[in-house]
């Protein structure tokens, strides 16, 4: 929990291009520098997944902090455009790292614990997370003002300490000995899962998407309030307001289920988020409902993925528990590329809020569509082995 802590509190992220536009990039070299980073991104989920499940979580995050390090070191030559892009490049293979490996060790360590409390642990677990991004949002702008040096200063030390943090943590060892199995036979391995539990493929679709819809909303809402003629300071209430709210809301999860089953609160979230996106396309000049049209499924999203998270970990072994979660993040990922795709393409055509309010709603339906199905299929395969044990009782 503390290392998830100090772990997201980047307050470089908010700024970085703030700092690189002062010291001479254009805003076309910037832009070209991000999606490099999203596609770096992209194509390192899935290898980092594999490379957490055979060498363990707890060194693979040691790395992952490593290279967040470097890759923060080169922001101390801001005029070099080629250390910039290859900092960007450790970031991403950072980023790849530590996502995907943080959750599995928590859930190794709680299975071992407290394996009936994991949906309360994920839940606290998240909303550390979001709180402590705020909080770095909230320090990088403050300590920019005073000097840049200090700010990745400040930003390399919170690394470090991420990097002593994790190395105490004393990691839970599986069953099966990962080291010996070769990078083909984990490819074996994930693809034998997939077939056995096709349907997981669904709630996979589910959560993906989902992520990506959000996401997305959350990505391009500065832009879209922006063009409402929203002041910086109102746009940074917004985002605080979805924080905090954010955070509440992963605790949501844990007290709801004792009243309302989990399927149901994913079922009527997905609902409500596409309600919301719809308002906004129906009504996008009327400036409060887009604003509690933004925030509602945002913070909406952290309830539910709490949920999703924990089914997901409940039907993945131990010995792809990190490589799924790496392919769950790379469709995330290539979701948010192709939206940033049709954005570039319509957006001289089309208003931003309506592109993003409808490609949303779009994906959360096929969202809401995919768990659905997930839920109607497991339901009639229980129904189905029930009824053989039964008529294998009466024989």
């Amino acid at each position: 929990m503390i290392y998830n802590g100090f772990s997201h509190i980047m307050p470089e992220l908010v700024v970085w291009m703030i700092y690189l536009k002062i010291n001479g990039w254009s805003v076309a070299e910037i832009a070209l520098v991000q999606g490099l980073f999203t596609l770096f991104s992209t194509f390192f989920e899935l290898p980092s997944g594999i490379i957490a499940d055979r060498f363990g979580r707890k060194r693979t995050l040691q790395i992952g902090e490593i290279f967040c390090v470097l890759y923060l070191l080169t922001f101390f030559f801001p005029t070099n455009h080629t250390l910039i892009a290859i900092g960007m490049f450790l970031f991403a293979i950072g980023l790849s790292l530590i996502s995907g490996a943080d959750v599995s060790l928590l859930y190794n360590i709680v299975e071992k614990e407290s394996p009936k409390n994991y949906l309360k642990y994920v839940g606290r677990f998240n909303a550390i997370g979001i709180l402590a991004m705020a909080l770095g949002n909230l320090s990088g702008g403050i300590i920019a003002n005073t000097s840049w040096k200090l700010l990745f200063v400040f930003a390399i030390s919170l690394r470090l300490i991420s990097f002593i943090i994790i190395s105490r943590v004393k990691e839970v060892k599986v069953e099966v000995d990962l080291k010996d199995i070769g990078v083909i036979n984990q490819f074996n391995l994930i693809l034998s899962f997939f077939e056995k539990r096709k349907t997981f493929i669904l709630l996979l679709v589910c959560t993906s998407l989902s992520i990506a819809a959000i996401t997305s909303s959350y990505q391009f809402a500065p832009v879209i309030f922006e063009n409402m003629n929203l002041s910086t300071v109102d746009i940074s209430i917004i985002f605080g307001v979805i924080s905090v709210l954010g955070a509440i809301f992963a605790f949501l999860p844990d007290k709801l289920s004792a009243f309302i089953s989990s399927k149901s609160i994913i079922s009527l979230s997905l609902c409500i988020a596409m309600l919301m996106f719809l308002l906004i396309a129906l009504f996008p000049n009327t400036i409060f409902l887009v604003i509690i049209s933004i925030i509602i499924p945002n913070i909406l999203f952290e309830a539910w993925n709490v949920i999703l998270d924990t089914f997901i970990q409940e039907q993945v072994t131990d010995n792809i528990r990190s490589s799924i979660f790496s392919i769950l993040n790379l469709v995330a990922s290539l979701a948010i590329t192709l939206i940033s795709f049709i954005v570039s393409m319509f957006s001289n055509k089309l208003s931003l809020i309506y592109i993003i309010s409808l490609t949303s709603c779009f994906l959360l339906s096929i969202s809401l569509i995919s768990f659905i199905i997930f839920n109607w299929t497991n339901k009639n395969s229980k129904h189905r082995m029930v009824s053989c044990k039964e008529i294998n009782t009466k024989i």
